[in-house]
């Protein structure tokens, strides 16, 4: 993971709540066509992706005309920080690259909660991966799809601070 920060650090995104408790973490890395498509036929794992695998390091992405990222980890204890963080899905994408460039988006989904937050993103299994699913999306639908999601966090998010008052103890995110 350091090699994968020192090619590309503007990739890599520490999640923090307002009182800067940090709540998780969202990795994205852009990758080589023949990293994906290895990656795709379980050819290799994450943690083969160095040496003629490795991610594209800023200068290199900037030069492409298409790129695909991997959200590599997306890691988030808050329903609201998570909707936040959806909301400024292209603003972060755009230290990366630029989104107009951005054909596809693959993910792993670790949990169960994963696997239902790329399916309403409307990620589709496209492969095979380290023993999980392979999810897919183009930017073109995920941007359509984020702010939707993201306000079903925030309801979500509303519900349990709602719940949470009306029991009397601490709210926090």
């Amino acid at each position: 993971m350091l090699g994968w920060h020192r090619e590309n650090p503007r990739g890599f995104f520490i999640i923090r709540a307002i009182n800067g408790e940090r709540v998780g973490n969202w990795d994205i890395l852009p990758l080589r066509p023949e990293t994906l498509e290895a990656f795709r036929n379980g050819d290799i794992i994450e943690r083969d992706m160095r040496g003629e695998h490795r991610p594209y390091g800023y200068a290199e992405v900037s030069q492409l005309q298409e790129v695909n990222l991997y959200i590599e980890s997306f890691v988030c204890k808050s329903p609201l920080a998570v909707a936040v963080v959806l909301s400024q899905f292209q603003t972060l994408v755009q230290r990366i690259c630029d989104p107009r460039r951005v054909r596809n988006i693959f993910a792993i989904a670790a949990s169960d909660d994963g696997i239902n937050l790329l399916k309403d993103l409307g990620f589709r299994v496209v492969g095979r991966a380290q023993r999980h699913d392979l999810y897919a999306c183009s930017f073109s639908d995920l941007s359509k799809e984020i702010g939707a999601v993201a306000t079903g966090f925030l309801q979500l998010f509303e519900g349990r601070l709602q719940r949470l008052e009306a029991s009397g103890k601490p709210t926090g995110l």
